[in-house]
């Protein structure tokens, strides 16, 4: 890796412009996309003098980001790395180096055509990147990274020295990848559409619309079959796009092994490259549904402290295409525990009734108070969806096991699929009980334990259960001396 001294300022290297430049360009195009769309359609709209306006635009933008790139600096001072940008108004970011819980370095498309890559830093203490250097040259971002992580290693926390030439621990075939994409949860990306889909047919409804004639062409009769054509028209969509963005995700996916953890490199565009310290996870969980179950296909996830639980690029997802590398996987933070003989907590079965009567009967009443008339007796369809709730909670139920063992937490749950976690008790950082009502009437609670990676959830167990659960979690947690990062 290069000798750098990083007390003294560094620049991006000048191809950097151009990725300056390119990522104004797309952030004006995300905030000002629906007005220049309108100006598009309007009728009557002169286009003569157009490409004066998009010249004067790309002008103005590239000056912004010349302006904004050759403002940029960073360098390290007092055990901080210092960031300094801005023109009008500077702004100056430090980041204890101390505080760094990884950096994750990515490159695009642009970053691939021109040989750089991005650099992104984030700490403990924020869900989003405290810093982020939009280009430089690999062997730069390398020593970086290694400088940056250079105090965490001498903790144990992470070896990020990598050989010349090494194999990969694991490595996703063609074949897995496949697998992968088609197993897919296509049915999530499916109701997120639903949404899209209803409201689209109201706004074409009308009878003088010339898109509902053609859909009442094609399918005659009562207005139920546009409909459920653009349901399964959506449904195909859904089904491409996720399973593009899993291959997108996943291609190429290798992880090699290191002293304290793991190195994962992922992506076709967008190629990422990100170290997974074992001192930095807070808890893990492998989850998979019943096809990839039957399949032998599993997503494991490093739930590290201040990641986003909401943001699916800040997780750390490793898939598991052969059931002899879980085990292997898992053991890195905590080897599986042995349950035979132990006695675990289980859901009360009034968790079954409650999940039916408000999250299916009543809100399934509700709606179709307001669509009956509109429907007909095709209402009687929305039926199917507190059955659909009344069964998932009864399979939710039956497979809710959870073990408090001396050394870890391990929960396993699901409905057809199957997910498993494991929660180290030194890791936790408090846990607190929850009642309801209805749950004080009956003597349930829901236990909610709480780690710098994200919560986990117990819902209605036994009241004596929720306590004894709560207070040895906070004997093994006060009596450690562990850290938790």
């Amino acid at each position: 890796m290069q000798t750098i001294d990083w007390n003294q300022p560094q620049r991006q290297p000048a191809a950097g412009l151009l990725i300056s430049f390119l990522n104004g360009l797309w952030q004006l195009v995300k905030q000002f996309w629906l007005f220049f769309l309108i100006i598009i359609i309007r009728r009557g709209t002169s286009y003569a003098h157009w490409p004066e306006y998009i010249g004067g635009l790309l002008f103005l933008s590239f000056a912004y980001s010349a302006l904004r790139f050759f403002y940029f600096r960073f360098f390290i001072e007092a055990d901080q790395l210092i960031v300094k940008s801005g023109w009008l108004q500077k702004k100056t970011t430090a980041i204890p180096l101390g505080n760094i819980q990884s950096v994750e370095i990515t490159q695009g498309p642009a970053h691939q055509v021109l040989s750089l890559v991005k650099l992104t830093i984030d700490t403990a203490g924020s869900k989003k990147e405290e810093a982020t250097i939009d280009a430089l040259r690999k062997p730069m971002a390398e020593a970086l990274r290694e400088r940056l992580l250079q105090n965490r290693v001498e903790e144990g926390a992470e070896s990020i020295q990598k050989p010349a030439k090494e194999s990969p621990f694991i490595q996703l075939t063609d074949k897995d990848l496949f697998k992968l994409s088609l197993s897919a949860n296509h049915l999530k990306a499916f109701f997120l559409f639903i949404a899209f889909a209803s409201g689209l047919y109201d706004k074409f409804s009308d009878d003088n619309s010339s898109l509902i004639r053609s859909l009442k062409f094609l399918f005659p009769g009562n207005n139920i079959y546009p409909f459920l054509f653009l349901l399964i028209a959506v449904l195909l969509i859904t089904v491409l796009v996720s399973s593009a963005d899993i291959f997108l995700r996943f291609h190429e996916f290798s992880i090699f092994k290191r002293e304290n953890g793991f190195y994962i490199r992922s992506g076709l565009f967008q190629v990422k490259e990100r170290m997974v310290a074992m001192q930095k996870v807070q808890f893990i969980s492998w989850q998979a549904s019943w096809l990839r179950k039957k399949l032998g296909l599993w997503l494991l996830e490093y739930h590290v402290a201040g990641a986003d639980e909401a943001n699916l690029k800040t997780k750390i997802r490793v898939p598991v295409t052969q059931q002899s590398n879980l085990p292997m996987l898992v053991a890195g933070y905590h080897p599986l525990p042995s349950i035979a003989s132990e006695t675990a907590i289980r859901i009360h079965p009034a968790y079954i009734s409650r999940r039916f009567l408000l999250v299916g009967l009543l809100p399934a009443l509700l709606f179709m108070l307001f669509v009956f008339q509109k429907w007909d007796f095709y209402t009687l369809l929305v039926l199917l969806y507190p059955a659909f709730i009344l069964l998932v909670a009864w399979l939710r139920q039956r497979k809710f096991r959870l073990w408090a063992l001396d050394d870890v937490l391990y929960l396993k749950r699901g409905t057809l699929g199957e997910e498993g976690m494991l929660l180290q008790w030194h890791k936790l950082q408090f846990a607190e009980i929850r009642q309801s009502i209805y749950q004080r009437k009956k003597g349930l609670a829901t236990v909610v334990i709480h780690t710098a990676g994200g919560a986990m959830y117990v819902p209605y167990i036994p009241l004596a259960a929720a306590r004894q659960l709560v207070n040895f979690a906070l004997y093994k947690t006060e009596s450690t001396t562990r850290r938790f990062l």
